[in-house]
């Protein structure tokens, strides 16, 4: 059973280097051996985009990865139980509609609906999660966020 754990860079290469089989090390040369940009820049008509092309350039060094069960702490925030991530991981840009459509989901009630809906505009999720100000207060023991 293979867990990643990405509550630092170091914990990250330690267990994506035991996903591939290979020590840390290696993981990590293959990885700076790749020069995304560069690739990019001397073909912009690339057809397959960066995460997919890295993934495949360093499954071509390295071998396909064991298969990951769990995973744990993805850039300061948490997912749930049972996720396989079939889509990958997106970015913030392109899973923000989908963290708010799950958040709304699972309101416990009316007026925290209410109150996300009004996050509910292009970047005031991005906004609200870097804001030092809480944007739903905590009433009956429900999470401030």
């Amino acid at each position: 059973m293979l867990i990643l754990d990405c509550s630092s860079r170091t914990q990250a290469l330690h267990t994506l280097s035991a996903g591939f089989g290979c020590p840390p090390e290696k993981l990590k040369k293959v990885l700076l051996s790749l020069d995304l940009e560069s690739i990019y820049e001397l073909n912009p008509r690339q057809l397959v985009d960066a995460p997919q092309y890295l993934r495949e350039y360093v499954c071509a060094e390295l071998g396909e990865p064991g298969p990951f069960t769990r995973a744990l702490w993805f850039h300061g925030t948490r997912t749930f139980a049972g996720n396989t991530f079939p889509a990958g991981l997106l970015a913030l840009n392109q899973s923000e509609s989908l963290a708010m459509k799950m958040l709304l989901d699972l309101a416990p009630n009316k007026m925290v609906r209410t109150h996300l809906k009004e996050w509910d505009v292009p970047g005031a999720f991005r906004m609200r999660c870097f804001s030092s100000e809480p944007a739903i207060k905590s009433t009956g023991g429900l999470l401030a966020i």
